[in-house]
């Protein structure tokens, strides 16, 4: 059983199987996925579809790049939703 999926059944008290764990793509990084990350236990699968964008689209660059890159995106908008709904994808 997936790690995820133990976890989202004890939280939501389902059986196990009732749960389907769609890992996104997190790169090389094994332990990155054996985790939930705090939105994907709270966002509908569209909007985690555009997180997932967003995060691949940060991948290729060096970690100081990646988060100015991402605060110049983020600053173009009131809230972090109404970016969600911005992102094509």
């Amino acid at each position: 059983s997936h790690p995820v999926r133990t976890v989202l059944a004890k939280l939501y008290d389902l059986a196990p199987d009732r749960i389907r764990v769609i890992v996104g793509d997190v790169g090389g990084a094994f332990g990155a996925k054996a985790r939930p990350h705090p939105e994907e236990l709270l966002l509908p699968e569209h909007m985690l579809n555009k997180i997932h964008l967003i995060r691949r689209g940060l991948a290729g660059h060096r970690p100081l790049e990646a988060m100015e890159r991402l605060l110049f995106f983020l600053k173009k908008f009131p809230n972090n939703p109404q970016m969600l709904l911005e992102i094509k994808g």
